[in-house]
């Protein structure tokens, strides 16, 4: 019976030994787990997203009334696309008189071109005819006299021609600044005029957000700045005023050479202090949009 017991404790005891190897193992890799979830972050940074630009405003280059409004707030518009019109009466009037002028400009120029062959050959005969006796010396340096005339008048017909097709381009220049195209392909975020507005120069027509990959637009504290380099990866957090939302990863990309005034403190009572833009671009595209606020944290490793 001693000796039946005796199994039964070494069984015990290799069965007691095993379970706490076992307990041990799964302790160390929770505790490996836990330690890189808990990994404190080199730097933490409010930030913005943004695009590359920012949003950009629109203006007319000439003052004058909004005729056509061919986008809505919200649509996608291509490179080149036709947004906004201003009242092109005028224009098509001045337009319609320097095409006119012009047309006239090359009628009396063509006219006078078209005597020169026959002015010419009258000329020539003269002085032919003079030179072998049968005519006056006279008669034929008359005929070269009105020959130069004409040419002369060529010149000044030139000259009126180039005047009337400058005004006339000078006009379309100017028509070309009634019209307000998409110089990127982006997204209307808003339209600051309506049909009939008056607009000056230079007033803002409408905001487009360029098509653009989102960034990270993120303030760092000058306490930080030797801490976070070009390269680190970072995790990106939406700034809510409960919870943290996590996005992409993403990647500094650049780091301001230059100290400005901080936008994202938190604590209105403080004065804004000194911090350098710092730009990280997302490891993969986020599903949020541009203008949400963050909070950045900075790690040595990915």
């Amino acid at each position: 019976m001693n000796l039946v017991l005796l199994k039964g404790l070494r069984i015990c005891t290799f069965v007691t030994v095993g379970i706490f190897a076992g307990c041990k193992e799964d302790t160390l890799e929770v505790e490996q787990k836990s330690a890189v979830q808990t990994k404190q972050p080199t730097a933490i940074a409010r930030g913005k997203l943004d695009v590359e630009g920012g949003l950009v405003a629109l203006s007319f280059s000439a003052e004058g009334v909004v005729n056509k409004i061919m986008v809505a707030e919200g649509q996608q518009v291509e490179k080149g696309q036709l947004l906004l019109q201003q009242d092109q009466r005028i224009f098509n009037a001045d337009q319609r008189v320097a095409e006119s002028e012009l047309a006239v400009a090359d009628t009396q120029l063509q006219g006078l071109r078209d005597k020169i062959p026959e002015l010419q050959q009258k000329a020539q005969r003269l002085n032919l005819a003079a030179q072998a006796g049968a005519m006056q010396m006279q008669l034929s340096d008359e005929a070269q006299v009105v020959l130069q005339q004409a040419q002369t008048e060529i010149s000044i017909a030139q000259a009126e021609r180039n005047l009337a097709k400058s005004k006339l381009s000078q006009i379309q220049s100017r028509g070309a600044l009634l019209n307000l195209h998409a110089p990127f392909a982006a997204t209307v975020v808003k339209i600051n005029a309506h049909s009939g507005e008056f607009l000056a120069n230079g007033q803002s027509a409408l905001v487009l957000l360029p098509k653009k990959p989102i960034i990270v637009r993120a303030e760092l504290n000058e306490s930080y700045l030797q801490s976070v380099k070009v390269g680190m990866q970072a995790k990106v957090q939406i700034d809510h005023d409960s919870d943290r939302t996590d996005l992409a990863t993403a990647r500094v990309t650049r780091i301001s050479p230059v100290f400005i005034q901080s936008q994202l403190q938190q604590n209105s009572q403080q004065s804004p202090g000194r911090v350098v833009e710092c730009i990280l671009e997302f490891n993969t595209a986020p599903l949020t949009r541009v203008g949400q606020n963050v909070i950045v944290s900075f790690y040595d490793q990915p």
